[in-house]
């Protein structure tokens, strides 16, 4: 079996522990050829340097972990197709769900992150040839320092905004939710 094939094995996962206001990116490596490899099953953590196993709340100065997706366009024809962002603490804990186009996707947990990128071997024609995968950004910022607010909801003590029912997102500047 040559799947993955190892150029997609250098990009397609990864452990990060950030320290204080450190940033970076990653993406499904679609960069470039259009799409996304077929049949990827790929996983990003994304933790505090000096986060401890199991600790629920983001220790004393840390701020919250944010994750966005500035571009996310997954083969909408496929259920098959997806990126999910979990607390890798409690696995079944699902903190967002995407599908399809999404736009001004993001996520804030006060704890680590885990994003998993799963897609299946079924390809459509992209007869318009349109760029389909997606780029995800990560940083640290508390909700009391995002210039962005909580919008119509309140930024907790834990730094993470608590929205209304019905809105969600970073600010709770969406009106849906993010597929949990």
């Amino acid at each position: 079996n040559n799947w993955p094939p190892p150029e997609l094995a250098k990009y397609c996962s990864g452990v990060v522990q950030l320290s204080s206001n450190q940033s970076g990116t990653f993406s499904d490596g679609h960069l470039g050829r259009g799409q996304y490899a077929p049949r990827s099953d790929c996983e990003w953590v994304i933790s505090h340097q000096m986060h401890l196993e199991g600790l629920e709340e983001v220790a004393p100065g840390l701020s919250p972990l944010v994750v966005e997706f500035p571009f996310l366009f997954l083969e909408p024809m496929s259920e098959l197709d997806f990126v999910r962002v979990v607390d890798p603490n409690a696995p079944h804990r699902l903190l967002a769900s995407f599908r399809g186009l999404v736009v001004g996707g993001a996520i804030r947990h006060a704890g680590p992150l885990a994003v998993s990128f799963q897609s299946s071997m079924l390809r459509r024609l992209n007869s318009m040839e349109l760029e389909m995968g997606f780029e995800a950004r990560y940083l640290q910022m508390s909700c009391h320092d995002d210039p962005r607010g909580c919008g119509a909801g309140q930024c907790g003590d834990d730094g993470v905004c608590v929205c209304p029912e019905g809105r969600s997102g970073v600010d709770c500047g969406l009106e849906h939710c993010l597929g949990t």
